[in-house]
């Protein structure tokens, strides 16, 4: 199950962008309570989820950034919901090109197998990430937590980006 709190679009937009591309982490907290409010009244059930994990950056792609914008937002909700936050158990093992380069064909092929996971067996999980665009990202993402015995992967994102 994926969902997502807004379009990608409007001032969303332009907040996203700045805290992403301009260094404002200042935004991770007003972001990160607008999942975590969304959250309330949707039907993932938070009340079931053992652990919320964001979506991982690369090593090299964390150092140029200076941060991991979904951890941020992560840990937000983590703190909201009195939830485990696991920064570990997700690993970004291949560094690709940024998705938003891509068209969509791309996309599938260059993020296949850029994520694994350490056992997590039984675990009802959310996944945190900021932008769902076609959805290859949190789809390798949920692959390697299944393959390490999730349970349960829930899928929560900022904002969904409709494509043309």
């Amino acid at each position: 199950m994926a969902r997502s709190v807004a379009l990608y679009e409007g001032v969303l937009k332009e907040a996203i962008h700045k805290y992403k591309f301009n260094c404002k982490k200042g935004l991770s907290d007003p972001l990160g309570r607008l999942i975590a409010e969304h959250l309330k009244g949707s039907d993932i059930p938070i009340r079931d989820i053992d652990i919320v994990i964001p979506i991982p950056l690369s090593r090299q792609r964390e150092r140029e950034r200076g941060y991991n914008q979904s951890m941020l937002l992560a840990e937000v909700v983590s703190r909201e919901f009195q939830v485990k936050l696991d920064v570990t158990s997700l690993k970004k093992i291949k560094d690709i090109k940024p998705q938003f380069e891509l068209a969509r064909a791309e996309r599938l092929v260059n993020i296949k197998g850029a994520f694994v996971s350490c056992e997590i067996s039984n675990l009802n999980v959310l996944v945190i990430d900021d932008i769902y665009t076609t959805g290859a990202t949190v789809s390798e993402a949920v692959s390697a937590l299944k393959v390490a015995g999730a349970k349960n992967v829930y899928v929560l994102t900022l904002a969904r980006a409709v494509e043309d």
